[in-house]
């Protein structure tokens, strides 16, 4: 999707790119605002991108004209399940097909750095790539997760995680992106940002974690639960979850939201 909009930004095609990040939970308010704050009032040929789409949109529902000859507008979809594209009259479909063995491993590589290079660890690396399936999220996750690291029995113990872990069926996630998030989750190596991580999945799915609101809910926590927990558990763990964001925040130098993946 990303690659779409950018060819379509700045051409003479459409009047107006619309880009939208739909997910799981759908909000149509919310996706009316953000698709009347790029349209406005005025009569335009636009393309509207769907992105992540779950479940059927009633364009009439969002206050927008369907895509006809007459109007020149399109809507391009991205979805998981091809009933819901099936349910949006799609004309054309495609299916993004997983990535071959070269390319899975250059993508690899160039996430988890040189050490897959390595002698002692290249054979071990070449086969948690193959336990990725071709899956560009699960190959990305790995490699980042598995960046840096230098022993040997580390990349066992990843083989040995992505194997064998037991997963429960989550609906519109491959068993094998999910192994690799649990491998990446395991491989946070201190105990805040893991505390982070997990507050912050409490959060609605690409909702902004605003460092203002942040800190503003860290006193109030603090003050919420001293009744029921013994002060110094109750301000140390807070206090990690804030130095979580601290990092996180320092690591990528942009908002942090959270994302069903």
């Amino acid at each position: 999707m990303k690659t779409i909009n950018n060819r379509l930004v700045g051409t003479q095609d459409f009047d107006v790119v619309i880009w939208i990040t739909v997910s799981k939970d759908l909000n149509i308010e919310r996706t009316q605002l953000a698709i009347g704050s790029k349209l406005g009032l005025r009569s335009s040929t636009y393309v509207l991108m769907l992105d992540d789409l779950w479940e059927e949109i009633i364009l009439d529902d969002v206050g927008i004209p369907k895509p006809n000859k007459e109007n020149k507008c399109k809507i391009v979809l991205s979805t998981r399940f091809l009933q819901v594209s099936n349910a949006m009259d799609a004309d054309m479909q495609f299916k993004v097909k997983t990535l071959g063995s070269d390319k899975a491993w250059n993508l690899f590589h160039e996430k988890a750095g040189e050490v897959v290079l390595w002698p002692d660890i290249q054979a071990l690396a070449v086969e948690v790539v193959k336990e990725c399936d071709g899956l560009p999220l699960a190959i990305i996750t790995v490699g980042r997760a598995m960046r840096g690291k230098e022993r040997k029995e580390v990349w066992l113990d990843a083989l040995r995680a992505l194997k064998e872990l037991a997963v429960l069926e989550i609906e519109g996630m491959e068993p094998k992106v999910f192994r690799s998030l649990k491998l990446s989750y395991d491989c946070l190596e201190e105990d805040n940002i893991k505390l982070y991580f997990l507050y912050c999945a409490l959060y609605p799915e690409d909702y902004v974690i605003d460092e203002f609101l942040l800190s503003e809910r860290k006193y109030y926590a603090k003050w919420s639960f001293r009744r029921s927990y013994p002060w110094m558990i109750v301000e140390s763990q807070v206090d990690a979850i804030f130095q979580g964001y601290s990092v996180c925040k320092l690591e990528f130098q942009e908002e942090l939201s959270m994302d069903d993946s």
